[in-house]
């Protein structure tokens, strides 16, 4: 599942900048010799201040607006990352990552203001505490990353060109939006108000969060301008501050992770005048009133479908951490400082391990699209199944085909040579064939390690997979769309991906247990490719004509829950905010 791997790894790693050149044992150096170093520009610039920390800042761009410090070191080796179900949970988030956290000292990570939602400018560094090969972990993911060289410097990127990766010496990883890391390679970082910030603080917690309002400006202009709420006053008297003001008066914003400290979060939000800061931490303690309140219903309603174990787990901690979060006022800054419960242990096991099982369910997901898409590749293809006219010894006395139709697409996703060791004479589970059990495709793997596959078609007369065989393109009558090819049913109905077993049929009661053991997500494919999402509660008259290829029957697409659209960036009169 190199594909959810691939999204944890860059899930982890984003963020960005702008800058300079490395030479090739990691050190910055400038492309153009006639202009100095940038980082002892930057230095020789506040040479009178003098830098709180030792951080490497000259990946950060003049344009950047937030950085990210982690020291994932010092944040793994407390004492509450040592309990053995918290390591655990911990272990299933990041063994995909390539390498172990534990070796990498520091992560810093930068952000530029953003042109779309899907465009947001990142770039990073990681710093290790060993050498570490970045070849031997592009070459796990295979063909998800491809190696580029451009002028003598090498990249790894993705397959949507996005995200890029780049050693520069043994312990130094860059990452980021493959035109930043482009940009660096092309001219020396320039300085700016964030990096500036960034060396005057103290790095002595686990995490630091800094935020510099000014490059964002106008993107918050244009979001202010689009709502009339305005951010309450500390009382009902009080017409409040427009929000629009409150956006405009934003300078800067801190936040400092230290899990060693009796105060485990710190943040200091600048806003530039005191009278407004004393009314923004007024107002935010009664609205934690308020919730407290008011917040058992919402958060009843934002938690449905979630596990019991789960959804008491959130509460538990939200209305812990809203008893010890104190928020002040001091000068022109909203102080806000959090203690932490002390049952935190307990519930962040159960956290943890559902976001374990959340990464997991994306990356079956992502897997089951792919298989979605390769068997409309196939039929588009006008790929023939074998028959038992063509090829007798292939099928049993009932009909059915010894192997599963898996085992007979292999040629076409590009497995021909695992194919040409199968005995397709033989029963899927003859000594012969048993030997080839654990070499399942990982297009076919629903879990990881497991030589079981819950990505099963359906095999019933009439079905799009009768007879243990795909059918062919012209066999299929029904809208494309509107008829289901495959479905995930589940680790409970998960069988070996060579063993030639689908469902026969899917009635009301079928489909309950499978959304039992889904979690409520039913996800099929059409036989368009399309990857959907059942609902779960459907008629039998409905099931019926949706797993029938004759044609004739009526399905509507309400049949399957409604995509989520991806909110557009809102156009309007705000200018660039470059």
């Amino acid at each position: 599942m190199i594909f959810g791997r691939l999204r944890f790894l860059g899930s982890v790693l984003v963020i960005g900048m702008t800058g300079c050149q490395w030479s090739s044992d990691g050190s910055v150096t400038d492309r153009n010799p006639n202009k100095t170093d940038g980082r002892a520009a930057m230095n020789a610039w506040n040479s009178d201040e003098g830098n709180a920390n030792d951080l490497d800042t000259s990946i950060i761009s003049s344009d950047a607006f937030a950085a990210l410090v982690v020291k994932p070191q010092r944040l793994l080796s407390q004492s509450w990352a040592q309990d053995e179900k918290i390591k655990a949970g911990l272990l299933v988030m990041v063994d995909r990552l390539g390498f172990s956290p534990m070796d990498c000292k520091t992560m810093l990570v930068a952000i530029s203001p953003p042109q779309t939602p899907e465009d947001i400018p990142m770039v990073g560094r990681m710093d290790f505490e060993t050498p570490i090969d970045l070849s031997s972990i592009a070459q796990e993911f295979g063909d998800a990353l491809s190696l580029i060289e451009e002028e003598g410097v090498s990249y790894f990127v993705t397959s949507d060109k996005k995200m890029a990766y780049r050693s520069a010496g043994e312990g130094v990883i860059y990452f980021g939006e493959l035109k930043r890391l482009r940009q660096l390679e092309q001219k020396s970082s320039a300085s700016g108000a964030l990096a500036r910030r960034l060396r005057g603080i103290e790095l002595s917690g686990d995490a630091t969060l800094l935020v510099d309002f000014a490059p964002i400006r106008p993107l918050l202009a244009q979001a202010a301008s689009m709502t009339q709420q305005p951010f309450a006053g500390p009382s009902s008297e009080e017409e409040g501050v427009p929000l629009e003001k409150l956006l405009a008066q934003l300078d800067s914003l801190s936040m400092s992770l230290d899990t060693a400290a009796e105060e485990v979060v710190v943040a200091e939000m600048d806003l530039g005048d005191s009278e407004l800061a004393a009314q923004v931490a007024a107002s935010s303690k009664k609205q934690i009133s308020q919730f407290k309140i008011i917040g058992p219903l919402a958060l009843s309603a934002a938690l449905s479908g979630v596990p019991d174990d789960v959804s008491s787990a959130v509460s538990t901690l939200l209305y812990g951490v809203l008893g010890g979060l104190k928020i002040t006022s001091s000068d022109n800054q909203v102080v806000a400082k959090l203690r932490l419960p002390t049952n935190i242990a307990d519930q962040f096991q159960v956290l943890l391990a559902y976001a374990g099982q959340l990464q997991l369910q994306e990356e079956r997901s992502e897997s089951f699209a792919v298989l979605g898409n390769a068997m409309a590749e196939v039929l588009e293809q006008g790929y023939v199944p074998p028959s038992i006219e063509d090829h007798p010894e292939w099928f049993g006395a009932d009909g059915q085909s010894k192997l599963s139709w898996k085992v007979h697409l292999l040629p076409v996703l590009g497995e021909a040579e695992l194919h040409a060791r199968f005995r397709l004479d033989e029963d899927w589970d003859s000594e012969h064939n048993l030997e080839l059990l654990e070499e399942i495709p990982e297009i076919f793997q629903s879990v990881e390690g497991s030589s079981q596959s819950s990505f099963l078609g359906f095999g019933g007369e009439g079905m799009s997979m009768a007879s243990g065989m795909l059918h062919k393109k012209d066999d299929l009558k029904d809208d494309a769309d509107l008829t289901i090819m495959l479905m995930d049913v589940g680790d409970r109905l998960a069988v070996p991906w060579t063993q030639p077993i689908d469902l026969p049929s899917l009635d009301v009661e079928k489909l309950a247990e499978i959304a039992d053991d889904t979690s409520g997500k039913i996800q099929v494919i059409t036989v368009s490719g399309k990857k959907r999402t059942l609902r779960k509660r459907l008629s039998l008259e409905q099931l019926q004509a949706m797993l029938s290829i004759a044609g004739g029957e009526e399905v509507l697409d309400s049949v399957f829950e409604s995509e989520t659209p991806i909110p557009s960036f809102p156009s309007g009169a705000a200018p660039s905010p470059f």
